[in-house]
């Protein structure tokens, strides 16, 4: 894991199932070291809601039929991306404290812009998803946290809903004209607006048969990890993804850094 990912540290485990009696169920543990069984849905959800409740004080629900996102594993990509933003000097981001990012396919809960924008009390992410009831459940998520006080308190710096925004995107990865009128409304100037950064977790099947034939390979026995039919395949599985995603790059790259 990530050096500055506090979950590479077992004992974190153990501080939570202390806090959380309901969480403590799921946990494998003795006196030094805990252990989960990330394999097991029921097990996944109880912990990554369990984290985001106490560690990033979010009250979340996870969708039984969406895929279960682990957090420590989650947070290890958004780790990889605040060294990216702090090691390149951005010709529009000199202040790596202020970084825009784009997520692609945000999920139900937009679990990467909510990680990244709780550590990052400056940055803000659009996230795009071709799965509307997707982002309906994040647009609630987001809805149900905001905090009263948290907004009173310093609205422009820590409150993550105002700094989040989840589009329904028809097709194209880079929905640019939406992100445009989306990203100059309100907050951003009508200048063109450029994006530090863009993260993806992409589906990485073509089809059920494909991702049955990789299981068979790697012959291990374990049950399926729930998931939506935009989350799991794509046409042409997730090398067409990311040279799809190449190409539009290209098309973006006097707004993309």
């Amino acid at each position: 894991m990530h050096p500055r990912n506090p979950y590479r540290d077992p004992k974190r485990l153990l501080w939570l199932a202390e806090k959380d009696t309901e969480l403590a169920k799921y946990i494998n543990k003795n006196d030094k070291n805990a252990s989960v069984n990330w394999d097991d849905d029921q097990v996944k959800r109880a912990v990554s809601e369990a984290i985001l409740r106490h560690d990033f004080g979010m009250d979340v629900s996870l969708l039984p039929d969406r895929l279960c996102p682990s957090v420590p594993n989650r947070l290890n990509y958004v780790l990889w991306v605040e060294d990216l933003v702090h090691s390149l000097h951005w010709y529009d981001c000199q202040d790596p404290s202020y970084a825009r990012g784009i997520d692609i396919g945000t999920g139900s809960i937009a679990i990467y812009a909510c990680l990244a924008c709780k550590r990052n009390p400056l940055w803000s992410i659009v996230g795009t998803d071709i799965d509307a009831d997707a982002i309906e459940h994040a647009n609630k998520t987001l809805d149900r946290n905001v905090s009263r006080h948290e907004e009173a308190k310093a609205p422009n710096t820590t409150q993550i809903r105002s700094r989040i925004r989840l589009i329904h995107t028809h097709g194209s990865y880079l929905d640019r004209l939406r992100l445009d009128k989306q990203c100059t409304e309100g907050h951003e100037s009508r200048r063109k607006v450029v994006y530090h950064f863009s993260m993806c977790n992409p589906p990485f099947y073509a089809s059920q048969e494909e991702r049955q034939e990789s299981s068979n390979k790697k012959q291990v026995a374990k049950t399926w990890t729930a998931g939506s039919q935009h989350e799991l395949y794509t046409p042409g599985g997730e090398l067409a993804f990311i040279l799809r995603l190449f190409e539009e790059s290209q098309q973006w790259r006097e707004q993309v850094v």
